[in-house]
């Protein structure tokens, strides 16, 4: 008896496992996807110390896909070297992002030979300020022909104060420039600096220890100082995607009703009058058919006031 409860509980616990196996779980409703948000980098070697650290701080947030287009050793001046104006434009006619992040300034502080064997154009003077804001704007304009959001970032201050001063120049000209363009510009000259604002190499890095975030240059940041760039840049991205939240979008005008179709007018059909006879005529029916007049005699409409049609402009 003993043996046949133990084989029956076997054969139970066997047919249980059967059904478990054979009967698939019913899956859960999927998540809806969460959309992908595409950050494009242009510009030099400090552009790729920044797309480099963002790519890093996004690395496990699939919501967020940075693409690093920047070129080291080019310059937005230097046009025979590398046109940027006509990079960025190729880039934007093939794709899309949803912001773009500028950054140049450290190759621009150099002459310019607006063609090839031209006169040279210092740097500083009036003629090289006319080009590098034409240039700007030209680079401006084309994100605001595609609708991207632009963050400009400024050039940090740097060790070497003959180096510092071209920067300072030259980000007063970037700051104005994305202003009357409607862009955002970023600051950065003392993301990383000492209590009075000044150079420093060494600092807090993300994790509250003391690190070199300044490269021996002078000028480049250290990865655990792009890290710290990366923090500011995130800010201003989440400001924009906020911004462009809750901002309306112009929703496509409905069209006007069609007006109705006037209705036909249906023919009236005049009834004929039944025919007389006279004494004096001869016995022959002429027959009328004569249209039923109106009961009453028509008033005259009485003349209605124009009223005049007047527009509001808002």
């Amino acid at each position: 008896m003993f043996r046949c409860t133990v084989s029956r509980l076997a054969r139970a616990v066997f047919f249980g496992l059967f059904l478990v196996l054979a009967v698939p779980a019913q899956a859960g409703p999927t998540p809806p996807a969460v959309p992908v948000k595409t950050i494009v980098v242009f510009g030099d070697s400090q552009a790729q110390g920044v797309a480099a650290a963002l790519q890093r701080m996004f690395l496990r947030d699939r919501s967020y896909h940075v693409i690093d287009k920047a070129v080291a050793g080019t310059a937005l001046s230097q046009k025979q070297q590398y046109d940027w104006v006509d990079s960025i434009d190729k880039w934007l006619a093939a794709e899309h992002a949803d912001i773009a992040i500028l950054m140049f300034g450290g190759n621009d502080r150099l002459a310019v030979r607006l063609e090839a064997g031209g006169k040279a154009i210092a740097y500083k003077s009036d003629a090289w300020k006319a080009m590098y804001n034409d240039r700007l704007n030209g680079v401006l304009g084309l994100f605001a022909t595609a609708k991207v959001p632009v963050i400009w970032l400024g050039q940090p201050i740097a060790r070497e104060s003959g180096y510092a001063t071209d920067m300072s120049f030259l980000n007063e000209l970037y700051e104005a420039a994305t202003k009357t363009a409607g862009a955002d510009y970023l600051p950065l000259w003392t993301v990383i600096a000492d209590d009075s604002g000044n150079y420093a190499a060494y600092g807090k890095a993300l994790d509250g220890e003391t690190k070199r975030l300044r490269l021996d240059d002078g000028i480049h940041f250290t990865p655990a100082g792009y890290d710290i760039v990366a923090v500011k840049v995130r800010e201003q991205i989440d400001a924009l995607l906020a911004k462009a939240a809750e901002t309306p979008q112009p929703a496509d005008a409905a069209p006007a009703p069609a007006d109705p179709a006037p209705a036909e007018a249906k023919p009236t059909q005049a009834k004929p009058t039944a025919p007389t006879e006279t004494a004096s005529a001869p016995a022959e029916k002429a027959e009328t058919a004569a249209p039923a007049a109106p009961s009453a005699s028509p008033t005259p409409p009485h003349p209605t006031p124009s009223v005049a049609d007047s527009s509001a402009h808002s």
